[in-house]
């Protein structure tokens, strides 16, 4: 077993996750990539629910999650690495994000808290076209790693218009009304501590319309994570100043 898996490494060697860059094997990232991950400040005033220093915290009000995970900067080469997996079918790089999610959910010490693991959903006919949903590999391999069941506890119910290609106002009212649990898994939301899964989180409307429909079909508490997160945009410099 041992042979086989030094043959594959020669054979298909390890990359960056971002950056396509050679790497050691067991490694997710390359030296520069790693300076990209967001690591959780132990000790500075932070977000409740992102973790973030809040210079660096892009949160809304009113979230109905209680917490969000999400290990690197939805920007540059994390972005245009995310859109392979998303758009392009770069599935061996799910094994890497999952892994850095889980990283994250340690750090903020979130695992233990977790009682299943579900995902963004999306129109069948949708996920038919694309051949798979990315939010639901993602939570499918947080599963595997972390060992804690992963199901589908949302569908999505009516055709919206896709997140990234409204405004951030007409994102928070486009998927209203648009996920419920299936009829068989109701009792399995009711009580549990759930994990949202998606690849993105940019204004927190997805992961807070699946928190707000598992929170009416009783689930004590959503955490929602991601891959990457759109970072907060700094605002521009006074030049009186």
């Amino acid at each position: 077993m041992r042979l086989l898996k030094d043959l594959a490494a020669a054979v298909f060697p390890q990359r960056c996750l971002v950056c396509d860059r050679l790497i050691e094997k067991d490694r997710y990232l390359c030296g520069e990539c790693e300076k990209l991950r967001l690591n959780y400040p132990q000790r500075s005033p932070t977000c409740d629910i992102c973790g973030l220093r809040l210079e660096k915290c892009g949160c809304r009000t009113r979230l109905l999650y209680e917490k969000a995970v999400f290990p690197l900067p939805y920007e540059g080469k994390v972005r245009a690495s995310l859109q392979k997996l998303k758009f392009k079918g770069y599935l061996d790089k799910v094994e890497g994000f999952a892994a850095l999610i889980q990283t994250a959910l340690g750090e903020r010490g979130l695992t233990e808290k977790i009682d299943v693991i579900t995902f963004i959903p999306m129109m069948k006919d949708a996920e038919y076209r694309r051949g798979y949903n990315q939010a639901q590999v993602l939570a499918e391999a947080l599963a595997k790693r972390t060992g804690i069941p992963c199901e589908r506890l949302l569908e999505k119910i009516c055709d919206t218009p896709v997140q990234h290609s409204l405004s951030a106002d007409m994102r928070r009212g486009n998927l209203l009304g648009a996920y419920e649990p299936p009829e068989d898994k109701r009792a399995t939301v009711a009580g549990k501590t759930i994990l949202v899964t998606d690849d993105i989180l940019t204004t927190g409307s997805t992961c807070n319309e699946a928190a707000k429909t598992l929170l009416i079909y009783g689930a004590e508490a959503v955490y929602c994570a991601a891959a990457a997160a759109t970072p907060r945009k700094e605002k521009p410099e006074d030049p009186e100043s």
